[in-house]
């Protein structure tokens, strides 16, 4: 039941200050009555996955500020929650409405 979303001005910058150069097609949950109009059939995981090394091991022992610890794993091409939802993104699987509410989590 998803529909096409034409992105306003502020999605557009905001997509572009995550990172995200071309814009591709967006959607949105229309609702129907497979998904009780809510938009949303099933769940599609949004995840981080961090391996754990050495490194990242002596620097949480060590007490390292958080923004180390995310720069030495930036270093290592790490995908982050942010970057597997812009994916999901491109892929129409979710809509910029999930990724503003991934948004607001992270930062809380």
């Amino acid at each position: 039941c998803r529909a096409v979303y034409t992105p306003t001005g502020a999605d557009i910058s905001y997509l572009h200050s995550l990172g995200m150069e071309d814009i591709p097609t967006l959607y949105y949950g229309a609702g129907c009555d497979a998904c009780n109009n809510t938009g949303h059939y099933g769940r599609t995981a949004v995840h981080e996955i961090v391996k754990t090394d050495n490194a990242i091991r002596d620097m949480v022992v060590g007490h390292k500020k958080t923004q180390d610890i995310l720069g030495y794993l930036k270093n290592k091409n790490q995908k982050f929650l942010m970057d597997n939802a812009l994916d999901l993104l491109r892929e129409g699987k979710t809509d910029i409405f999930e990724l503003y509410r991934i948004a607001t989590a992270e930062e809380e």
